[in-house]
């Protein structure tokens, strides 16, 4: 058995061509929105069989496929200034002297991911940095983590907000510790 991907014009009567397709094979899914409709035939089944049916564009046999990178597609986006995007990640900056003042749900420095990463704890709203979420750690990892992170160096000061619902009061806050902090410090600071 094989499958076919079957593009199919969009002024087609859709119900009257499952059912021609039901008599070639078995329908195994029609995705109407990209208009495809995915057919288990006989491995004898030609292509060409299925392409003269009345309202079928394309024919093509469905295929495995394997999508690999040499690195992650944000990590090739920040160093390529123009398209096409490059196939390598080599930054000019690993981000010495940047402090990112990192607003989320906290961070779990104890995460393997961390490991040689510099990240501070600064300032939370009820006195607990871990990241009871999940978000601010992986935001932490895309920033400074040793698999995906843009900025292995740069300092991560870990400002931990609610999650979800906040009030005003405790925003204010939060910007009022960076603030403070970022009176008494040196260096190129980010607040994400």
């Amino acid at each position: 058995m094989k499958t076919f991907n079957i593009a199919y014009s969009s002024d087609v009567n859709v119900a009257s061509l499952v059912a021609t397709l039901n008599t070639q094979g078995t329908v195994l899914y029609n995705l109407e929105n990209i208009r495809v409709i995915g057919l288990e035939v006989s491995d004898d089944t030609s292509t060409s069989t299925i392409q003269s049916i009345p309202g079928v564009v394309l024919v093509e046999l469905d295929a495995g496929i394997t999508v690999t990178s040499h690195a992650e597609w944000h990590q090739i986006r920040l160093v390529t200034a123009a398209l096409p995007i490059g196939q390598s990640y080599s930054p000019i900056s690993h981000g010495d002297g940047i402090i990112v003042y990192l607003m989320d749900s906290g961070v779990d420095v104890s995460h393997s991911e961390f490991s040689g990463s510099s990240i501070v704890n600064l300032y939370s709203h009820d006195g607990v940095f871990t990241d009871t979420q999940g978000h601010g750690t992986s935001m932490a990892s895309l920033i400074n983590g040793q698999t995906l992170g843009v900025s292995k160096n740069a300092v991560v000061k870990n400002v931990k907000i609610p999650f979800g619902s906040a009030t005003v009061g405790q925003l204010l806050s939060a910007f009022d510790a960076v603030l403070a902090d970022h009176a008494t410090s040196s260096g190129v600071k980010v607040v994400n």
